[in-house]
């Protein structure tokens, strides 16, 4: 579950978000399917579904690749506009001794969008896009960093938690953050992440600075 609320010059936008996803594993194999669903205070997102679907393959502590699919339509917008996602990525283990590693992860994001030269009046249809992502563990101590480059609109991140559906193109960001786990199990984080990004309503270009507070557990 995940509450959101933005401001802009225009109104104040408020959503919710409920994400329900099984994971079975098998053998090194992971198998992912879910559901994602919105429920927002403006028409074009509100009653959005997205669909998640994923296969992997692991050797843990060493390397990884899998892909995830996602589809989502938008029911409210005129004509109706359906997103479909492939994020292939591979990761991999490095410099690992005792309780210390690094791991470096690159995903491709492949975004389709069916008719948004109707809906927004988009040349394109089609969009790409490229992540890096590094994550150093040191007992515990996390520190992590991401970036990438490219085009995306109505992207679905965080393995289908996070749903973009606001009438922007992204053009790029980057972003970092650390964990510590306290002698009693207790995590606690923190993260920031930079957004570059065009605003269809109004054209014009953006960034959106994100700020994130974590607390956990680790059993």
């Amino acid at each position: 579950y995940r509450r959101q609320r933005q401001m802009c010059i225009r109104d104040s936008l408020k959503q919710w978000d409920y994400t329900a996803v099984y994971t079975h594993y098998r053998g090194g194999w992971e198998f992912r399917g879910g559901l994602h669903y919105i429920s927002a205070n403006y028409n074009f997102a509100d009653g959005l579904v997205t669909a998640i679907a994923g296969l992997g393959y692991y050797d843990y502590g060493q390397w990884h690749v899998a892909v995830n699919g996602y589809s989502s339509w938008y029911n409210d917008s005129e004509p109706d506009l359906n997103i479909y996602q492939a994020t292939p990525e591979i990761g991999r283990y490095f410099f690992k001794t005792g309780k210390s590693w690094l791991r470096i992860v690159a995903r491709g994001y492949y975004i389709h969008a069916d008719d948004a030269d109707a809906v927004f009046g988009l040349e394109e249809n089609d969009y790409l896009s490229a992540e890096a992502e590094l994550t150093w563990y040191n007992n515990d101590l996390t520190l992590k960093g991401f970036g990438w480059v490219g085009e995306q609109v109505f992207a679905v991140r965080d393995d289908g938690f996070a749903v973009n559906n606001l009438l922007e193109k992204h053009n790029g960001g980057f972003g970092a953050g650390l964990d510590y786990v306290l002698d009693n199990g207790l995590l606690i984080g923190f993260e920031v992440a930079v957004e570059l990004f065009e605003d269809f309503g109004i054209d014009e270009d953006a960034e959106k600075i994100t700020y994130l507070l974590i607390i956990g557990s680790r059993f």
